[in-house]
Formats: C-alpha cells, sequence, structure tokens
C-alpha cells in the first residue's frame, strides 16, 4: 500500500530494509510513526531535502488522482492539521503551511 505519507517517510532513510518496512505499511498513520523513529538513523541531509521530497510525492499523488488534481486547481489551500506548524497552520493558524505553498506551486506548474 504505497501512499504518499509511505513515500515521504521512505525518503527519510537510507536503510532498504526500513523502507521496505514503511512501504507496506498498513496505514499513512502507521508509516508516518514507523518515520518517527530515531532507532534507524535518518539521512543527513534530510533538513535539506525533505521540502523537495513532499513536492515529489505532491506530484505523484496529483498524476495518479485527477480529481484531486482538479480540486487543487480551483481551492484555496492550507494544511489544516492543528499539531503541525510547519507543513501546516497549526491550531491557532500561525502555522508555516509548508504542504499548502507546496500544493499551490504544483498548481501553477499546472496551470502552465
Amino acid at each position: 500500500m504505497a501512499l504518499k505519507e509511505h513515500y515521504f517517510q521512505t525518503l527519510k532513510f537510507g536503510d532498504a530494509a526500513y523502507q521496505e518496512k514503511i512501504r507496506i505499511a498498513a496505514s499513512p498513520r502507521m508509516a508516518r510513526e514507523l518515520g518517527r523513529t530515531r532507532q534507524i538513523h535518518i539521512r543527513t541531509d534530510w533538513e535539506e531535502v525533505r521540502k523537495e521530497g513532499m513536492l515529489s510525492a505532491v506530484r505523484k499523488k496529483l498524476q495518479t488522482h485527477t480529481v484531486l488534481m482538479e480540486l487543487l486547481l480551483s481551492a484555496p489551500l492550507a494544511e489544516a492539521s492543528p499539531y503541525d506548524f510547519f507543513w501546516g497552520i497549526g491550531a491557532d493558524g500561525t502555522g508555516q503551511n509548508r504542504l499548502g505553498h507546496l500544493l499551490m506551486q504544483v498548481r501553477e506548474e499546472l496551470q502552465g
């Protein structure tokens, strides 16, 4: 079951066996939990590449789900995660909304 969350979490690690464990996780939540481990070393350049990794994941998801692509082209964007202040807007709306910005970037690419 390879979903956006699974793909993104596998990018954190260089260990192929651990990447496979994440890839076959039963749910996005489980993939995220596996990605949060610190027992397996995260790649040293993760902070530099994580935004590009998420952008790649979003592009792949939209290429396979045209309904989502149509929604993307017609909606204002914010990742409404109350706990994530990097990818989302957080509970109080002060988060960085990085995922929303990446989605807007992909929307601009699609609109050409």
